[in-house]
């Protein structure tokens, strides 16, 4: 089990502000009790199980699980490179949004469930919010020279 303090700001008794809305209150659930599409004033505590490498390191996915047993992916956009939690490490998520995908490759089918995170200083690891230094932030280059 996971020590209801790695909630930290995220706390059933603090209020929260997401974007008009304030002084929302979060409900702490388990991953089994999510419903697909959003869910608004809950927010999940999980351990991380394992992460997807790949080249474009643009999402880091990782595999979340808690004390219902399931598991789920979440997709994170926007964290600067090298960055994220390893595995062991309890990740916080308000207001998640879970989507169902189901689909069959070569006679397998496959079923899974995953949560997209646009902005990685939502999370909280380990009870602590993402520090600014870990977001990517856009560049824009030009090559389009004035002569």
């Amino acid at each position: 089990s996971i020590d209801q303090r790695m909630l930290g700001d995220y706390l059933p008794q603090n209020f929260q502000t997401f974007g008009n809305r304030k002084d929302v209150l979060l409900e702490h659930v388990t991953l089994d009790k999510l419903q697909d599409g959003s869910n608004e004033n809950k927010v999940i505590l999980g351990r991380v199980v394992g992460s997807i490498h790949h080249e474009n390191c643009v999402p880091f996915t990782f595999a979340l699980t808690d004390a219902s047993t399931l598991c789920v992916l979440v997709s994170v956009y926007n964290w600067a490179e090298g960055r994220g939690p390893v595995v062991g490490d309890a990740v916080a998520l308000p207001e998640p949004v879970l989507e169902h995908h189901q689909g069959t490759h070569d006679d397998l089918e496959y079923e899974f469930k995953s949560i997209r995170v646009n902005n990685p200083l939502y999370l909280l690891i380990n009870g602590k919010r993402v520090n600014r230094c870990q977001f990517a932030c856009t560049r824009v280059k030009s090559t389009y020279e004035i002569h």
